[in-house]
């Protein structure tokens, strides 16, 4: 039988900055600029072991299951009927902080073994902080998902880094032809679902 214990420590909340992260934007490109705010770590036991789980303001936790559980920033941009965005300039900086234990694995309610071999790395992870998707149609609307790495985690030495004093351009590269959109299919209930979920 699993036996998980949650522990919440009031004095890890940390805030980087009162400021959170903005994202503007318009037809052809936007801006991604603020800062990340660590708002909880969490001390969480599995069986014998002990891991800290990160929650970053703004952000959703992911990975790939048996390595760690990280924040990341991730939008959904709506884009013309050809093109996608690429990065015309990208600045940031980081706080670095130490951990007690490591950072705890994505499916750690469901037994998922952990992957040994992503803890023993001596790298700040994951390497890609700025992701540009493949552009996706539903419906009538193309849009990308474009995600932002809140935390860098180095494994081995049991630290993280979380980025602030983010100033990230965007603009579009209207050369790209993957997936191009060719049909109009209007969808009133999508509509409404992509105008809370894309932006742009």
């Amino acid at each position: 039988m699993k036996v998980v214990l949650i522990i919440f420590f009031s004095a890890f909340i940390v805030f980087v900055s009162a400021v959170s992260l903005d994202l503007n934007n318009s037809k052809n490109n936007f801006n991604i600029n603020g800062d990340f705010q660590l708002t909880s770590k969490t001390r969480t036991q599995i069986k014998s072991q002990e891991y800290t789980k990160l929650e970053v303001k703004d952000c959703v936790n992911s990975g790939n299951g048996g390595e760690a559980e990280l924040p990341v920033f991730s939008k959904l941009v709506s884009l013309p009927a050809t093109g996608n965005f690429k990065i015309s300039s990208a600045e940031y900086d980081f706080t670095e902080m130490p951990l007690e234990n490591d950072v705890i694995p994505v499916g750690w309610q469901d037994d998922i073994n952990i992957n040994d071999s992503y803890y023993s790395q001596n790298k700040w992870l994951p390497e890609e902080i700025i992701t540009i998707g493949k552009p996706n149609i539903m419906r009538s609307h193309r849009f990308v998902q474009v995600t932002v790495a809140a935390v860098q985690y180095n494994p081995a030495l049991k630290k993280i880094r979380i980025l602030n004093d983010v100033d990230i351009d965007f603009n579009l590269d209207e050369s790209v032809n993957e997936n191009p959109l060719t049909k109009i299919k209007p969808s009133r209930v999508f509509d409404n679902i992509a105008k809370q979920k894309i932006i742009g």
